[in-house]
């Protein structure tokens, strides 16, 4: 996942020699039940975390000496803790409440990272009613963010959509491109459009509980400007062009977001020959490529 600022680990030179470090825990799962948020309603969060923190333990590396290590068992222990004393709408909620414990439980850190992965669950409907408790698994779309605090300075959140998978089967046109000697791809007007969207975006403040509503928000400024509105949709000239137009309906409608970093591969489908069988194929029986594919990546700014 794209971020625009990354801060030098600590370091000490020993002899000549540069030495940095950081540490933490991963593959933490939290699995967080909310029972009052919106009662009688459940909500589930299922997020795989990760704990990275910085403070002045390169001597840990250097002599051995532990006296500022604070165990990574300790660490998955405390962010059960802070699960249990709130209940969270959103990744980046409860990344915040973490960052925050950690500074505030612990004075020697400079520095405390946490990546979230939301693994979702929707809501079942049965009988036309939404049922309270009841969940069925989505993916492979992930609800992602990476939260930043430092002692005495801001917390910064980055969120990303992962895997979020968009296909549109017309509408869809590369030509005109660059040919050398060596290119053999056809142009084309009408081909499968496919990709697994990786977008992530920052804020120009800290809306905190407004999370989850902002992130509801840019998908559907994604799915809208990906399709175009029915029942013609909207065409699209390359990757490269829809990525873009994505990112900036998105910014354009959501005011408080600063900058769209995007990822999106080119997920071949190729027509199946059956003229080899005597038999029409008129853009309706493909075959994914299992092998290389384009990686269309764009980042988009307000200034």
């Amino acid at each position: 996942m794209a971020q625009s600022e990354v801060a030098a680990p600590p370091s000490l030179v020993v002899n000549g020699y540069k030495i940095e470090g950081t540490y933490g825990k991963f593959n933490v799962n939290v699995f967080r039940v909310n029972k009052n948020r919106v009662a009688p309603f459940h909500e589930v969060l299922d997020i795989d975390t990760e704990i990275v923190l910085e403070a002045g333990f390169i001597e840990a590396y250097t002599v051995g000496d532990n006296s500022n290590i604070l165990p990574t068992d300790t660490m998955k222990n405390f962010l059960y803790v802070v699960a249990q004393k709130g209940e969270y709408e959103s990744v980046e909620d409860f990344g915040i409440a973490g960052v925050r414990a950690f500074l505030a439980e612990h004075s020697y850190l400079h520095k405390a990272t946490l990546i979230l992965s939301r693994n979702i669950w929707d809501r079942l409907t049965v009988a036309g009613q939404d049922h309270p408790h009841a969940f069925k698994g989505v993916g492979p779309e992930k609800e992602v963010a990476r939260v930043i605090g430092t002692r005495g300075g801001d917390i910064k959140v980055y969120s990303t959509i992962y895997g979020m998978k968009l296909l549109k089967t017309t509408q869809s046109g590369f030509e005109g491109f660059y040919v050398d000697r060596y290119t053999t791809l056809p142009p084309t007007q009408d081909r499968l459009f496919a990709t697994a969207v990786e977008a992530t975006y920052e804020y120009s403040d800290l809306p905190e509980g407004k999370f989850q509503a902002i992130r509801e928000r840019v998908r559907r400024c994604f799915i809208e400007e990906f399709s175009g509105p029915p029942p013609k949709g909207a065409y699209s000239k390359s990757v490269q062009e829809t990525e873009c137009e994505m990112a900036l309906r998105a910014l354009k409608e959501i005011p408080n977001l600063t900058r769209f970093e995007m990822v999106l591969p080119n997920i071949h489908h190729f027509k199946f020959n059956l003229a080899q069988f005597s038999l029409p194929n008129d853009n309706e029986v493909f075959f994914r490529n299992e092998g290389a594919s384009g990686k269309i990546h764009c980042i988009v700014t307000r200034v």
